[in-house]
């Protein structure tokens, strides 16, 4: 049991947590703004 598989099982679990959740599609938008916010950011910070 080495560190990077707990961490997956632990995101796994989260995942399928989320996907089985009933608040699905709240999640998933925060998800997205958030991702989307930090994209923009890695973009700007590479010019």
């Amino acid at each position: 049991m080495n560190k990077y598989f707990i961490k997956g099982l632990l995101t796994g679990t989260f995942i399928g947590f989320i996907l089985t959740s009933p608040k699905r599609e709240l999640w998933l938008k925060q998800l997205e703004c958030k991702l989307k916010r930090f994209a923009r950011k890695a973009i700007t910070h590479q010019k």
